[in-house]
């Protein structure tokens, strides 16, 4: 995983994410960050909460009735995170970015939250595919 912060790269270990109040104006000078994972290291950390999530939409939407919902996850008929990585992977992206953002921070920074960190996450703007992985970016701000 690579982490840059005002184009600098910093260590994995200073930096977590605003749990209370996430994507909201904090009242102090934010800073773009991009944040760059191989697609093994993004597989490990989002592909089990995916299929989980996946799964759980499927029924109840077979439940209710109502399978508009998430429309990509309809639209590639309730695809494992290994199907709709291979057949679609805005779909894969969109869906993480909307529905399990939070799944996907706690994965890359939870052993973070405890340390002395620099930089707080506060928001998740793009996620998308790239050849050789995955690229997140968003705003953070410095942690006083």
């Amino acid at each position: 995983m690579e982490i840059n912060i005002d184009d600098k790269i910093v260590g994995h270990e200073t930096v977590t994410y605003r749990e209370i109040g996430f994507g909201q104006d904090p009242n102090i000078t934010t800073i773009p960050y991009q944040l760059r994972l191989s697609s093994p290291e993004f597989r490990s950390v989002i592909s089990d909460f995916f299929n989980e999530f996946v799964e759980e939409n499927e029924k109840d939407d077979n439940e209710t009735g109502w399978s508009e919902a998430i429309p990509e996850l309809v639209r590639n008929d309730y695809p494992s995170f290994d199907e709709l990585l291979i057949s679609n992977k805005h779909d894969l992206c969109n869906v993480i970015k909307d529905h399990l953002f939070f799944e996907l921070l706690d994965g890359l920074f939870a052993s973070s939250l405890a340390t002395k960190c620099q930089f707080a996450i506060n928001s998740l703007e793009s996620l998308t595919c790239s050849e050789d992985g995955f690229v997140i970016t968003g705003t953070v701000y410095s942690i006083n």
